[in-house]
C-alpha cells in the first residue's frame, strides 16, 4: 500500500515538474508550492550521494505558500530530496542542464 503511494505521488509530480534550459550562466531555481497552511516551516533540498543524504540548502515557506531555491550556478546532475518535517520528501532526478523547475504539491494526495 506504501509502495502504491509513493509511486503514484512520483507520478503526479512528475506531472508538475517544469525544467527549462537556460543557458549555463543564468543560475538555478526550484519553487516548491505548496498550501498556505506550511507558511514559516522549513524546506530542505538533499543530495544523494554514495548511499548518503547531504544537505544542499535550507529556505523557509513565504506567506504565499511557496520555498524557492536559487544559486549562481547550475546544481550538479544527479538525485535530489526535497524534504519538509515530517511527511513531505519529494525524490527529484535533476540533469545539470536543468535550471528552472517548479513543483506543487498537493497535501491531499500525501494524507
Amino acid at each position: 500500500m506504501r509502495f502504491n503511494t509513493i509511486i503514484i505521488l512520483l507520478f503526479y509530480f512528475s506531472l508538475f515538474l517544469e525544467a527549462e534550459n537556460f543557458n549555463k550562466d543564468s543560475g538555478f531555481r526550484l519553487e516548491v508550492a505548496m498550501s498556505a497552511g506550511r507558511v514559516g516551516e522549513t524546506v530542505y533540498l538533499l543530495k544523494y550521494w554514495e548511499g548518503n543524504t547531504y544537505i544542499q540548502d535550507s529556505v523557509s515557506v513565504s506567506a504565499q505558500g511557496t520555498a524557492l531555491f536559487t544559486s549562481a550556478d547550475n546544481l550538479p546532475g544527479g538525485q535530489y530530496l526535497v524534504y519538509v518535517k515530517p511527511d513531505i520528501k519529494l525524490e527529484l532526478l535533476i540533469d545539470r542542464e536543468q535550471s528552472n523547475i517548479k513543483v506543487y504539491v498537493d497535501e491531499q494526495d500525501i494524507m
